[in-house]
């Protein structure tokens, strides 16, 4: 059972978004970018299908929806999330909750209402170890001339607002949901793509190292070494 049951038509609402994600899906193998790596940039509110020399092929405008952490099942709205660029989530909509507890289906339901009601062309949902990122996307178009490739820009806010909420959870959450969750944030530390072969990408798998090792560390370390961590990012940040 879920928190939220979508009030639209669950059939109506799979209906719509199974054709614009096939027209989707079409669009892409008329560019050949169906195996291209994609990248978004929320504070740009910008999505890129590349080739694997950075090279654009099909862009759109993007914002966000809503994200589903895999860890607890809960999903959170994008106008909720202090955590992602001002600007970059879907205006809030009326009736729908903000945050809530539900599963896979629920959070695609979720996803696609919300989708609907704030007109997005179409729905990308970009996954990570941690979680489910669910993205709205409008003007999906050919990459031409003036559009810019993707460029990755620093790890580290991210990464200090990352640990910070896993060194708050010391003491709140239950030390099972803590423990996955220092597994799955070290897993998508040192499976990102985003700054593989930048200059960041050795230290970003040394954190995400860290991280899954604390997952199975004696409690009374992990703090400390979070601390530390965090202390590290924070060196990082400032240079």
């Amino acid at each position: 059972m879920s928190d939220h049951e979508a009030p639209l038509d669950a059939d109506a609402l799979e209906a719509h978004w199974s054709a614009r994600q096939e027209l989707l899906a079409s669009m892409l193998r008329a560019h050949d970018a169906e195996k291209c790596d994609w990248r978004v940039d929320l504070g740009k509110g910008l999505f890129w299908w590349q080739r694997a020399d950075g090279t654009p092929v099909v862009v759109a405008s993007t914002r966000g929806i809503c994200s589903f952490a895999l860890s607890n099942r809960s999903f959170l709205m994008a106008w909720a999330n202090q955590s992602i660029p001002k600007g970059a989530a879907i205006p809030e909509i009326d009736g729908m909750p903000p945050a809530g507890n539900t599963d896979e289906a629920g959070a695609w339901a979720v996803a696609m209402e919300a989708g609907l009601r704030s007109g997005a062309h179409f729905l990308y949902r970009a996954p990570t170890p941690q979680m489910w990122i669910f993205l709205g996307l409008w003007d999906v178009r050919t990459a031409g001339p003036g559009d810019a490739p993707f460029e990755p820009g620093s790890p580290w806010p991210h990464a200090q607002h990352v640990v910070s909420t896993l060194r708050e959870g010391i003491g709140t959450r239950p030390d099972p949901e803590l423990r996955v969750l220092l597994r799955n944030y070290g897993q998508t530390f040192r499976e990102s793509r985003i700054h593989r072969g930048g200059p960041d990408e050795a230290a970003l798998t040394e954190l995400g190292d860290a991280l899954v090792a604390l997952a199975d560390a004696p409690a009374e370390s992990v703090g400390p070494e979070l601390d530390r961590r965090l202390a590290e990012i924070a060196r990082r940040t400032a240079s």
